[in-house]
């Protein structure tokens, strides 16, 4: 059971807050983009530290070892900030630009609210299902894990799917677009604390970059 219901969306683009401190999840159904740079410096943080971080659960796991996972620490958001902050200030037309920083936290943004909205059982299942899927946790354990969420998703968990699917398709709609990329682009930049000159404020729509984002629904099982 979703934890929203369509009619009652809340799509408000937040812009920047600095506390390093915010939360990893934003309300269901609301597209928040400093969450969402909260979000992205905690894969680039883990990804540079050997871990996987899973969006659905909101934890960070050993690549090698599904079982051993662990909350998310403030050291995990700062250090993944500065990873972050130091490729927008790097960031040009030749290697990868700037805008695409814009379509990543947008579509972040998305998977945040799609996060939220989904039930505990919904996010366990797809979460198990998208470490395994993405082949980062390939053991035998992992397998196992991931058969058993399959058959999850397929079944009783089908019909969630769908709606979260929906929600999903919905949010894009709104994120990305020039207001989501001017949205995500002033995230980033009060969270590095940058300025931002008003000739160089995001003008195109931002495009979606995301790995995180729910996949279309599978057919449900029987």
């Amino acid at each position: 059971m979703l934890r929203v219901t369509f009619s009652a969306f809340a799509l408000v683009a937040l812009a920047a807050c600095s506390s390093s401190a915010a939360p990893v999840e934003p309300e269901p159904g609301e597209l928040d983009y400093d969450i969402a740079v909260t979000r992205m410096a905690i894969a680039y943080d883990s990804t540079e530290g050997g871990m996987v971080y899973n969006p659905w659960t909101n934890e960070v796991t050993d690549r090698e070892d599904p079982g051993m996972a662990a909350g998310v620490s403030s050291e995990v958001i700062e250090g993944g900030l500065d990873i972050l902050c130091d490729l927008i200030d790097s960031a040009d037309d030749e290697s990868v630009p700037e805008r695409w920083y814009y379509g990543a936290v947008a579509q972040r943004a998305v998977n945040g609210a799609v996060v939220a909205s989904a039930s505990d059982e919904f996010r366990e299942a797809y979460g198990i299902y998208y470490l395994a899927s993405t082949g980062r946790q390939a053991t035998e354990d992992a397998a196992a894990r991931q058969e058993q969420a399959a058959a999850a998703l397929r079944g009783d968990l089908n019909g969630e799917w769908v709606e979260l699917f929906e929600l999903q398709t919905t949010l894009e709609r709104q994120a990305m677009t020039v207001e989501g990329a001017q949205a995500a682009q002033g995230a980033i930049y009060g969270r590095c604390e940058l300025d931002l000159p008003q000739e160089d404020v995001a003008g195109e729509p931002a495009q979606p970059v995301d790995p995180w984002a729910l996949s279309p629904p599978a057919q449900p099982a029987g």
